[in-house]
């Protein structure tokens, strides 16, 4: 069960020494996670904004010690049936980068929500992959390989497995290499990361480039971290 006060998996997170210091090595600039509340069919919870999501949303702005890029993967029950095809709280939080998992154009298994391909600026949307919540936001805020992904797991062995927390970290590590280059907010990160999306990658031009199934797009890390961030760095530094 979560703490009775849900800051506390936060600041201990952000300060986890309780020092007061959050300028040291030990206090994290990105927070990825990879788990979410479930409902039980009888009292469903996915696509909620509650509270967990609200402290989610307090906690990037600052309200834990220090302001935080916060990562979360969406969830992967899409396809088990109506009360599951919700994005899983607290991954609904507004500051959130919600990750979706995308098909991965060298995987023998990329059957996604339409379809097959290699071009890697149409793999859409893999058919597990938890989109939408109860309030009519987008989410999730982008897409990463999450189809057939290899990493290391216990007794120093490696395996491939589908996901979007195999997903989520590939957003993570954007979002990292964009921190090391640039001094930028978690606003702006979250700003670069969408703006630097594969256009093809949406299958519907909504208003303001937007798919409510897929976000902005597919993570493009290329143009995220160095054309995009070299056309708008001087704009972003405003939010500071």
């Amino acid at each position: 069960a979560p703490p009775a006060n849900q800051s506390d998996i936060w600041q201990n997170i952000l300060d986890p020494d309780n020092d007061g210091n959050y300028d040291e090595p030990s206090s994290a600039d990105i927070i990825s996670n990879s788990w979410g509340r479930e409902g039980d069919g009888a009292l469903p919870v996915e696509g909620d904004y509650n509270s967990e999501s609200k402290e989610v949303d307090r906690t990037v702005v600052g309200g834990n010690g220090k302001r935080v890029v916060v990562v979360f993967a969406a969830g992967n029950d899409h396809n088990l049936g109506a009360l599951y095809r919700k994005v899983d709280p607290p991954a609904t939080a507004k500051n959130a980068i919600t990750v979706g998992a995308s098909a991965e154009y060298k995987s023998a298994t990329n059957i996604c929500a339409h379809g097959k391909g290699s071009d890697p600026r149409k793999l859409y949307v893999m058919n597990y992959s938890e989109r939408n919540t109860d309030d009519g936001r987008v989410k999730p805020d982008i897409l990463a390989p999450g189809s057939d992904i290899t990493s290391s797991v216990l007794s120093n062995a490696y395996i491939s497995w589908d996901g979007t927390s195999m997903a989520a970290p590939h957003v993570s590590a954007v979002a990292a290499q964009l921190l090391k280059q640039y001094n930028l907010t978690p606003y702006a990160v979250k700003a670069f990361l969408l703006s630097g999306t594969m256009n093809g990658s949406r299958t519907n031009n909504y208003p303001n480039n937007i798919d409510y199934n897929q976000g902005w797009g597919r993570l493009d890390a290329y143009r995220t971290v160095f054309k995009l961030s070299d056309e708008y760095t001087d704009s972003y530094d405003t939010f500071h």
